[in-house]
């Protein structure tokens, strides 16, 4: 397994990790097992997972402290605890110049309303690439995740 120095090290050299890093943040345990299995099994990701915004923005943190940020941030909008997957999403995207941010994937059971009332630009401010309602399709992991491999190809998954 690559310790979190060895994967900064790679960055350093220009070079990808074999998978990509997802932070996957769940208040439900069992959506989250499930989001969890398809991240590791379909779509071959390293994924670390929390259920609070508080935790994952811990979780962050230390992750960039080691040079080793997440490349994908996977938040439920409504966790427990005081902050939420908005919270999440401006932790992820706040790096230091030069750095490229995480891809940040919110998900809400009121996807269509929170689309409704936010622009694409409205969103970027709040640190969100994209809008997912509950729940999830597994080809829309498959998606964020190619995308997030292959940043070339990127395509639109809202």
């Amino acid at each position: 397994m690559t310790n979190f120095s060895e994967e900064g090290e790679l960055q350093e050299r220009g070079e990808r990790p074999k998978n990509i890093r997802v932070l996957l943040v769940e208040d439900e345990e069992v959506p989250k097992a499930m989001i969890e299995l398809v991240l590791r099994r379909e779509v071959n990701t390293i994924v670390t997972s929390c259920t609070t915004a508080e935790e994952a923005i811990q979780l962050i943190n230390s992750r960039k402290k080691a040079n080793s940020p997440f490349d994908l941030v996977i938040t439920d909008a409504g966790l427990a605890g005081k902050l939420s997957g908005f919270d999440v999403a401006k932790a992820a995207k706040d790096v230091p110049e030069g750095k490229k941010p995480p891809h940040v994937v919110l998900f809400t059971g009121d996807a269509e309303r929170f689309l409704s009332e936010n622009t694409p630009e409205q969103l970027r401010e709040k640190g969100i690439d994209e809008v997912w309602g509950k729940p999830l399709q597994l080809q829309q992991l498959r998606n964020v995740v190619s995308q997030v491999r292959n940043p070339s190809s990127e395509q639109p998954n809202q």
